[in-house]
């Protein structure tokens, strides 16, 4: 009987480590699919025709981005 128990406890374990590790791997592609939108939005700043046509509040949310990312891509 305790057999039993100590294998539904490593087999409850085993479960839960795997369920952990999925949850990091779905997390850290969330977080890498985040960053790339965050890159891809800045990076239109780079462009001359930006500043002409973008208004103060559009430079302003730029500005936000870019701040809120600069220490995990320095692409932001």
């Amino acid at each position: 009987m305790a057999d039993r128990l100590a294998r539904g406890r490593e087999e409850a374990a085993r479960t839960a480590q795997g369920r952990s590790e999925n949850e990091v791997k779905q997390l850290q592609e969330r977080f890498s699919a985040e960053r790339d939108v965050a890159v891809a939005r800045v990076s239109v700043v780079d462009r001359p025709k930006y500043w002409e046509r973008s208004s103060l509040l559009n430079q302003a949310s730029m500005h936000e981005t870019a701040q809120q990312w600069k220490d995990v891509d320095l692409r932001a």
